[in-house]
């Protein structure tokens, strides 16, 4: 904690395992927020089960993104796909490191992942939404559970739209910390961010 005081940003670890950074970042953005966590993205794989240069960009925006991989090997496909996470980064950044941070899943309680990010204002909401398991439905405790999520940290009174949920339409800031949404990510280590902004 006291390094804070003098280093803007840190390494949390030298583990860059997106699914061990699941867990390093969920804890870190416990205590402190998400402009003080560098997290690269790099070819490390503790687990042996490949998971995708899109699932590993999507674990390290949560914090401070940062890459640490040789592009020059990527395939045109690859590079497309990295130009375009870091386009959107972009984009969220803002409310990723300065807005508030709701820990709405952890990963320790089951085999999901979702953060929620909220700017000030409470105009524009971030949700990164990780897998790091498929399990039949019904099939434990954690599959029978509803699969709507309730976010927080929103202005109850306003509108907002999600992104890539296009079939919602405009729900309200209530409905959606009261009620909920489901988020359509499925299969193992499979990830999504949605972003969520109010409208008129």
């Amino acid at each position: 904690m006291g390094i804070i005081r003098h280093f803007d940003i840190n390494w949390g670890s030298d583990n860059t395992d997106p699914v061990e950074r699941l867990f390093l970042q969920d804890a870190h953005l416990t205590l402190l927020p998400a402009n003080t966590l560098l997290s690269w993205v790099t070819n490390e794989d503790w687990h042996k089960q490949p998971q995708s240069l899109s699932y590993k960009f999507d674990v390290s925006m949560a914090g401070v993104l940062g890459l640490s991989i040789d592009m020059a090997k990527f395939t045109n496909r690859e590079k497309q796909l990295a130009k375009n996470k870091i386009a959107l980064y972009k984009e969220i950044r803002e409310t990723i490191q300065k807005g508030d941070i709701h820990r709405l899943l952890s990963p320790f309680e089951g085999n999901r992942s979702v953060i929620q990010y909220v700017s000030k204002d409470k105009t524009n909401s971030v949700v990164f939404y990780y897998r790091m398991a498929e399990y039949a439905d019904h099939a434990m405790q954690e599959t029978r559970q509803s699969p709507l999520i309730k976010l927080r940290g929103l202005n109850p009174a306003a509108k907002y739209k999600i992104e890539k949920l296009k079939d919602t339409g405009a729900l309200s800031g209530k409905y959606l910390m009261e009620i909920g949404v489901h988020f359509p990510v499925k299969g193992a280590f499979n990830s999504e961010i949605y972003k969520i902004e109010a409208v008129d």
